[in-house]
């Protein structure tokens, strides 16, 4: 990290207090509250993060006047350490198991990821840490949405009726569509849309709300959207994906808010908060697993075995397969390199 990076981080909290303040905002959430008590594991997992840290970063140092914490100087060298020896006793000759890994890995990941919705640092240092370094997946046999569940969850997607509504409409419809992951979304920029006229400018073409981005209705432009480019660091992940009727109405009223907002009009990442330049994992978890709640209560049902994004995506596979699309087609869309990343969903798929 460059000294320029942390230009908002003044009076960022020490590592306990952060630990507390995002502990506090984990209480407050209406839809899975966190307690003192259920957060105790938690603590030792930061508090075992923070000891790495003293023992082996730099002192805290001042830069362009501004004291910098150990927990804001982490680097991807330290996650890995981290996750790779301090997650075992000291009996353990072996690896963590991946169970114990990801579990540290989504602690550090959600205060990162607060410390970012706050300003305290400008990027979450887990992202630095390649893909094929990070804990895998806890659900590697896959799950999916009941159909009852997955028409349910259509009719749960919000209407665009203010700032807020409008993002979380276009998110959820990209997801629904293009079956993109948390981290595809996450990454998402303005230049990734492509626009059907040529000379369009998503900026120059957007008509912005009267007043403010919360208030009266926000138009969509006259230039179509037509396709989604998306890039990865994976084989086969870099794909353009072609843009339906209603995803391509969604996006661009969304932008239509978002133009008019100042603190997002110049922001490049295609979704953002209103405090934040680009979604958390968080955000985005907590946006799909609220309207999955919502979903399963209005149709009678018990709640999906996952909750996140990637339960979204799977079912998009399998109704892909399902439809009889070429596997290799399936492959391209899903970003994938090899028939062997269908295999944990191909128990879902009828064979008539």
């Amino acid at each position: 990290m460059q000294p320029s990076d942390f230009s908002r981080a003044f009076d960022a909290p020490t590592g306990d207090a952060l630990f507390q303040h995002w502990l506090s905002a984990c209480s407050a959430d209406p839809w899975a509250p966190l307690s003192e008590t259920a957060a105790t594991p938690y603590r030792f997992i930061w508090g075992a993060w923070l000891k790495l840290l003293a023992a082996s970063a730099v002192a805290t140092r001042p830069v362009e006047g501004k004291t910098l914490q150990p927990w804001q100087q982490a680097q991807a060298v330290q996650i890995l350490q981290f996750l790779n020896q301090s997650t075992r006793s000291q009996k353990q000759l072996d690896l963590p198991s991946d169970i114990t890994r990801r579990r540290y890995w989504r602690v550090l990941e959600r205060i990162y990821d607060h410390a970012l919705l706050h300003g305290w640092v400008n990027h979450n240092p887990l992202d630095a840490v390649s893909e094929l370094d990070r804990p895998p997946s806890e659900d590697p046999q896959g799950a999916i949405l009941s159909p009852r569940t997955w028409r349910a969850l259509l009719h749960q997607i919000p209407a665009a009726t203010d700032l807020i509504s409008a993002r979380d409409r276009a998110v959820l419809l990209v997801l629904v569509h293009l079956g993109l992951s948390s981290e595809e979304v996450r990454a998402l920029v303005l230049e990734d849309l492509l626009w059907e006229e040529a000379s369009a400018k998503a900026g120059a073409t957007l008509a912005q709300p009267a007043n403010h981005a919360d208030k009266g209705a926000a138009k969509a432009s006259p230039a179509r959207i037509h396709g989604l480019r998306i890039t990865g660091l994976r084989a086969m992940q870099s794909r353009t994906l072609e843009v339906p009727p209603q995803l391509d109405e969604a996006l661009r009223v969304w932008l239509g808010y978002r133009a008019g907002y100042a603190p997002m009009a110049q922001q490049p990442a295609l979704f953002c908060t209103r405090k934040a330049p680009a979604l958390s994992t968080h955000t985005v978890l907590h946006l799909v697993s609220k309207t999955l709640k919502a979903a399963s209560a209005s149709s009678s049902q018990e709640l999906p075995p996952r909750m996140g994004p990637q339960v979204i995506r799977n079912t998009v596979i399998v109704q892909w397969l399902q439809s009889g699309l070429p596997q290799v087609e399936v492959l391209q869309r899903a970003g994938l390199k090899t028939p062997h990343a269908l295999g944990h969903l191909q128990q879902f798929v009828n064979v008539e």
